[in-house]
């Protein structure tokens, strides 16, 4: 996420939205409930996307509960007059990916159930598109990830 650039997003999107990247490099979903606060009082998005939960892999926490503490947090950040999208975790070239896909089907799962909105990133391959390190995204990977947001905000209503 920290590679992306909110104004360049904003460029490419008509000034349909003005667009805020906020990323918290190494944040769990429980530390997101903290970050989130003051962006959301400061800027009172119209539109968010949330991307979480890769971190938390590491505090061995099953599938299901990782997908469930992101809609939850997803539920917390919303208000009347705004949109909550989850974007699904990103998939990795490490011994994680099965999760990875785990939790990925069950957030699906639970955004249809809470009618939340979901972006998918099957278009990002976990061979050809992450660093070195097998987790984060290169150049074009981002590239990818950009142009997914920027489809789904251009087609949002």
């Amino acid at each position: 996420m920290k590679d992306l650039d909110g104004y360049l997003l904003t460029g490419s999107l008509q000034k349909k939205f003005i667009v805020k990247v906020r990323s918290f490099s190494s944040a769990t979903t429980e530390c997101m409930w903290d970050y989130c606060k003051p962006t959301l009082r400061k800027d009172d998005p119209s539109n968010i996307i949330l991307h979480t939960g890769t971190c938390d892999f590491k505090l061995e926490k099953e599938p299901e509960e990782i997908a469930e503490d992101i809609v939850k947090l997803a539920k917390s950040m919303k208000k009347k007059d705004n949109k909550i999208t989850i974007s699904k975790i990103i998939p990795r070239g490490d011994e994680f990916n099965d999760k990875v896909n785990d939790v990925n089907k069950k957030l699906e799962q639970l955004c249809i159930e809470s009618n939340i909105d979901i972006i998918s990133h099957n278009n990002i391959n976990n061979k050809r598109h992450l660093r070195r390190g097998k987790v984060h995204l290169n150049n074009t990977g981002t590239s990818i990830l950009a142009r997914n947001y920027k489809d789904y905000l251009l087609n949002c209503d």
